[in-house]
């Protein structure tokens, strides 16, 4: 090319048209790639191997292979060998195409597109263990020991009001991806049977847990034996100027400066309230309040306190947190029962990768007192922010995504191929 180049400039060849030097310019592009197949195993997680035949042509350089889940969007990928590995999803619909492209850049049409269910597994987690549960006013705490295979997916709780054990096709009462979940709105005196089964990626379900079974706490004067006696305070009626009920949040929920007859019945209109349960003429909290402070307190500080479910209400923002997780941590915790979790989910795998001309759908899961939020929620409870590395001006970094993505509040698209992308996306409950 150089030589015709020189050789037309110093007339040496003569007249050199266009369509000479187009001639010199590879503008045929290779073949289609054939014979794609698809298949896939569980080892431990799903395997997909994406296969095809091999394309001869002398220039070839490499192929693209682009890969989605029947209604996901498109993920890249390039490769010079005519196989290729990846990691999916088992039980899922997968559609690959395969194209070629030369060493000029000219690429081939994509073939003729391959479906294919990836495998499921067929071997059930392990039934859950430990269930414990503590009851609360109007509240029932279920805990249980985390399932650890590496394909689990979420739980299934059955609720009760008999002990009769549920079957195999019994339809569960609730679902949730931790090893906990608090049952509130319950009546005081109520009592409920619950059985934990663990589902994994495949759908695989294992048996059920054994039954427990518990009551909710309700408190009456009767319950204050030991605490209020004829011997401490005189014959009753009572006279307990200092008496008084505290919610998680160090708020006074019940306070009496006059007298508690003997028929008395204490209502508490609260779904956490701090005492639970009275035995052995003991106050025994569920919801452990440790008290008011300016900051976090630290295990130092509360000593023998620094326990799971210990809450202190902050001074400084009004807010209260719950100590939970492994190891504790301070995290908090939404008044009247209700607690909320937010999953992050991306069409493009559990990490959210970035890479030309791709895109994807960011998926917000929201959680109530663990169970899943089916409904749609409204615009102005929930809402997406993005907080980009090069700051960006509105409406690109603020809180007003929602009335840019009309297909519903849980979820957005986004392009990973531009600029914007390469930033920090959130998910708020801004109300309930």
């Amino acid at each position: 090319m150089n030589l015709l180049i020189a050789g037309a400039a110093t007339g040496d060849l003569g007249s050199v048209t266009p369509g000479d030097i187009a001639a010199l310019i590879d503008q045929v592009p290779p073949a289609v790639p054939s014979g794609l197949t698809l298949t896939s195993v569980i080892d431990p997680e799903g395997i997909m191997t994406v296969a095809w035949n091999f394309n001869s042509e002398a220039d070839f350089l490499y192929y693209d292979v682009r890969v989605k889940e029947l209604d996901g969007n498109w993920q890249n990928y390039q490769t010079s060998a005519e196989t290729l590995e990846l990691k999916v999803r088992p039980n899922v619909t997968y559609i690959v195409e395969v194209r070629a492209v030369d060493k000029s850049g000219n690429p081939s049409n994509y073939c003729l597109p391959e479906t294919h269910t990836t495998a499921r597994d067929e071997i059930p987690p392990a039934m859950p263990i430990g269930l414990t549960i503590d009851p609360g006013f109007e509240l029932l705490w279920l805990e249980w020991i985390k399932n650890t295979e590496a394909d689990f997916s979420f739980y299934e709780i059955y609720e009760s009001t008999t002990t009769a054990a549920p079957e195999a096709d019994t339809v569960a009462t609730f679902k949730t991806q931790a090893n906990q979940l608090s049952r509130t709105g319950l009546p005081a005196g109520a009592t409920r049977s619950y059985w934990i089964r663990a589902v994994d990626r495949s759908g695989n379900k294992s048996v059920w847990s054994a039954a427990i079974t518990a009551t909710v706490a309700g408190l009456t004067s009767g319950n204050l034996t030991g605490l209020i006696t004829d011997a401490a305070f005189g014959p009753g009626p009572f006279s307990v100027p200092n008496f008084s009920i505290l919610d998680t949040l160090g708020n006074t929920m019940f306070a009496s400066d006059g007298e508690i007859s003997p028929n008395a019945y204490i209502n508490v209109n609260s779904n956490n309230v701090l005492i639970s349960t009275v035995a052995s003429n003991a106050i025994v909290p569920s919801i452990h309040f440790v008290g008011t402070f300016a900051s976090a307190p630290t295990q130092v500080t509360l000593g023998d306190d620094w326990r799971q479910n210990a809450v202190y209400k902050n001074s400084t923002d009004g807010k209260s947190y719950v100590l939970t997780g492994d190891p504790l941590e301070w995290v908090f915790y939404l008044e009247d029962g209700k607690s909320f979790s937010v999953a992050i989910e991306s069409t493009n795998g559990t990490i959210f990768r970035v890479g030309h001309n791709q895109t994807t759908m960011l998926k917000a899961r929201v959680f109530k007192n663990g169970a899943e939020v089916t409904d749609e929620i409204p615009a102005s409870w929930f809402r997406w922010r993005r907080v980009s590395i090069t700051p960006q001006s509105p409406p690109n970094d603020d809180a007003t995504w929602n009335s840019l993505y009309l297909t519903g509040y849980k979820q957005i698209s986004v392009s990973v191929d531009q600029v914007l992308s390469r930033a920090t996306f959130f998910t708020d409950i801004i109300s309930t």
